[in-house]
């Protein structure tokens, strides 16, 4: 099992990064003004979110929101993945970052 922890950013409201075995795996934003390359948000809606991604989205449901999703953008060579957490309308939170740990729902292990 990798050893794990979380550093906050100093200088950037909402935004950590999950070190695991002194390396950045992860970064996870909860709040600011963040925009992914294709615009997605915290706040953009499922349907925005699904239309810029071109439907190539993975939807799991949320572990602990029963209205609420995982949109998850794996990368090609499946290393990797963009993971918007959602209530079920709009995204509240985003996190990007090396598989499997991007996938974590708790954190680190």
């Amino acid at each position: 099992m990798p050893e794990g922890y979380y550093i906050e950013s100093a200088g950037d409201r909402g935004v950590a990064f999950m070190i695991e075995d002194g390396k950045v795996v992860r970064t996870d934003i909860d709040a600011g003004t963040y925009r992914t390359v294709s615009g997605i948000h915290i706040g953009s809606t499922e349907t925005e979110t699904q239309a810029a991604y071109h439907r190539r989205l993975r939807v799991e449901p949320h572990h602990y929101d029963d209205n609420g999703h995982y949109l998850i953008l794996g990368s090609a060579d499946m290393k990797s993945a963009l993971l918007l957490e959602t209530d079920g309308k709009k995204v509240t939170s985003m996190r990007a970052g090396a598989e499997p740990s991007v996938e974590y729902v708790e954190g680190c292990l």
